[in-house]
């Protein structure tokens, strides 16, 4: 391979139109973003997970790139919400997560996040629906500017005589939620977000479907075939994690 090839080839493989199915909000996560945030308030990362970085982590464009348990990558995960605890960082990281994918050349794009309530029991400063509501405000809100740049960019790109005169315009990136249940905490609170789920689907489309995932050693599929029969019965689509560890459950 000749020199330049490699970086023409990434090139053209970032501006391929693609599909992302299987995206967790709090996964996508800049890691500039999350150190940036828990400075701002104050939180301490586990250092087990979240030592600084050092040439050899940076060397492979990816954060504490080491091989980790699954029991590590859910402590990792648990230590995020400490950080996204307000409705600006959830704005915030939610249209970040849009723009990155974005510029990777997806033209579809299923996000999931499991609801959240922010404050306390006595101080409620957003409760779970509104925690999908400002999800569903940034992802609306970054649609319509999609479409705008698309066409934009479009009209810039053709002459007087209707020829193109530039590269072929990124596709507008259509955007779609997915409701979470968390297996690891209880059934009833898997129900209040598939409720919260079929309350938003009656006025956004863009609310397709639930999701079971969480630590895959808590609790059982079985548990939660309740919330899932309600979510089908209300014409939600389905998404369950499965087959990631081993199980004894015929």
């Amino acid at each position: 391979m000749k020199e330049g090839d490699n970086d023409k080839m990434n090139d053209a493989v970032r501006r391929l139109p693609k599909i992302e199915l299987h995206a967790h909000l709090n996964g996508c996560i800049r890691e500039s973003t999350l150190f940036e945030l828990a400075k701002e308030r104050n939180v301490e990362m586990n250092e087990a997970y979240f030592a600084k970085q050092t040439k050899a982590t940076t060397d492979h464009g990816m954060y504490n790139v080491q091989p980790r348990s699954l029991q590590d990558c859910f402590a990792m995960f648990g230590e995020i919400p400490k950080c996204v605890n307000d409705i600006a960082s959830l704005q915030r990281i939610t249209r970040e997560a849009l723009h990155d994918f974005a510029q990777h050349g997806v033209a579809y794009l299923e996000l999931r996040s499991t609801p959240k309530q922010f404050g306390s029991a006595d101080a409620i400063i957003c409760d779970k629906r509104g925690y999908c509501q400002t999800i569903l405000d940034v992802l609306e809100e970054f649609e319509r500017e999609e479409m705008e740049r698309y066409e934009a960019q479009q009209t810039a790109s053709v002459d007087d005589n209707g020829n193109n005169i530039g590269n072929a315009v990124r596709l507008p990136m259509r955007c779609n939620f997915i409701v979470s249940i968390d297996r690891s905490k209880s059934v009833e609170a898997g129900m209040e977000n598939v409720n919260v789920a079929l309350q938003l689907k009656e006025s956004n489309p863009h609310v397709v479907g639930v999701d079971l995932g969480g630590n895959p050693t808590k609790n059982d599929f079985a548990d939660f075939r309740e919330c899932f029969q309600r979510a089908r019965d209300g014409g939600l689509k389905v998404s369950i994690h499965c087959a990631e560890i081993a199980c004894d459950t015929p």
